[in-house]
């Protein structure tokens, strides 16, 4: 029965309030459930020892408030071997 008024589902497009879309992340599809789990773990830990950038870039998008957990970026560019 739907009732008048009342909006069905959560509203995806929303990142409040379903942050837990799925994401393509190197390659692979991440389901809400890992995304889930990757929160959880952010809050319950003290600092990430290592994380890919693409992780990265979805953890400082999603939870700007938890990327102070997260070891600095690499760099990448370059090793010192020339």
């Amino acid at each position: 029965m739907i009732k008048k008024g009342v909006l069905l589902g959560p509203r995806r497009g929303n990142q409040k309030r379903f942050p837990y879309e799925p994401r393509l992340v190197g390659g692979r599809m991440l389901m809400p459930a890992e995304l889930q789990s990757l929160h959880r773990s952010l809050l319950a830990s003290e600092a990430i020892e290592v994380i890919s950038d693409e992780l990265r870039a979805v953890v400082e998008q999603v939870w700007p408030e938890l990327a102070g957990k997260l070891p600095a970026a690499r760099s990448g560019a370059g090793d010192g071997l020339s």
